[in-house]
């Protein structure tokens, strides 16, 4: 993260979802930067609730809003519908309104699964999926993640809405910390081998975010790792550089079901991220840079 000296910090910083993995990467870094903030993990702040999120904003008055709270179980999402919309959409036109209302920038992150996913949209698109490909999610999950989108871009004011992909960090629950569990419990591993994309890690996310928030961007980013890769390749590279002696075997998505479609493909294109000034971090650089602060 650049230094203060270098960078226009925000007066104060107003965080959502501070209990996940990306509330958590967010805090860490407001403090390590001596950057005031406020932050609410779900139990103390639910944005489901309109009058609550304008109490909340309207007293902390806060110059930059940092939405990371987010229904985020993918499979359950698809019979807990309800709550997924309302957290990741009518949660997000909550925010909206009262940033908008107060001056506050508003930045919101949304996922990969907004596209379709499609291996044809491999070969329309083989760098990535750019911001303005058409959405076409095939979960509900994605959908509702969607819904927030448009709702951002109906009721914000001063807003910036942030892709990302394969969210990995040192915090909470994800894929690496899953790989090391399941290689250290069993000795071995199935890993999909035809789902295609690249990790994004939690603490380039708020590098990048307050890099492009500093230099006065909006609209729409993505945010991922250099490379593509499958899920496989991701756990062969986690069990080799966590020193794993295990065994990780490619399987084709038939013979791991989900309860909610999962895509083909989602790499994110990052061109326009790297046309303003920002370096992408090659996928293997981010996961060593993890797996380093877990065993540290």
């Amino acid at each position: 993260m650049p230094s203060n000296q270098t960078r226009n910090n925000p007066q104060h910083v107003l965080v959502t979802g501070s209990g996940g993995q990306l509330g958590t990467e967010w805090v860490r870094a407001l403090k390590k930067e001596n950057i005031p903030h406020t932050h609410f993990g779900s139990g103390e702040l639910d944005i489901t609730n309109e009058s609550q999120v304008f109490e909340k904003i309207s007293s902390i008055k806060p110059d930059l809003i940092i939405n990371a709270a987010a229904y985020t179980n993918v499979d359950k999402a698809e019979t807990e519908k309800d709550m997924a919309f309302a957290i990741n959409g009518e949660g997000v036109a909550h925010l909206a309104k009262a940033a908008k209302k107060t001056g506050a920038l508003l930045v919101h992150y949304s996922t990969d699964y907004v596209f379709s996913g499609s291996l044809n949209d491999r070969e329309t698109w083989p760098a990535g999926y750019p911001e303005e490909a058409p959405a076409d999610p095939v979960n509900s999950y994605g959908a509702s993640k969607r819904r927030g989108e448009e709702l951002l871009m109906v009721h914000g004011g001063d807003w910036l809405l942030i892709r990302v992909s394969w969210l990995c960090s040192v915090f909470g629950h994800n894929f690496i910390k899953t790989v090391q569990r399941i290689c250290k419990e069993k000795g071995e591993m199935r890993i999909v081998n035809d789902q295609f994309g690249s990790p994004t890690y939690t603490a380039d996310v708020v590098e990048k975010t307050l890099a492009l928030t500093s230099s006065g961007e909006r609209g729409i980013f993505h945010v991922a790792s250099e490379g593509e890769i499958s899920w496989y390749d991701f756990g062969c590279e986690i069990v080799r550089q966590s020193g794993l002696d295990a065994s990780v075997h490619p399987i084709p998505s038939q013979e791991y079901p989900t309860p909610a479609p999962r895509p083909s493909f989602s790499l994110l294109n990052c061109s326009k991220l790297i046309g303003c000034g920002c370096h992408q971090q090659h996928w293997k650089e981010g996961l060593q840079e993890i797996i380093q602060q877990m065993d540290g």
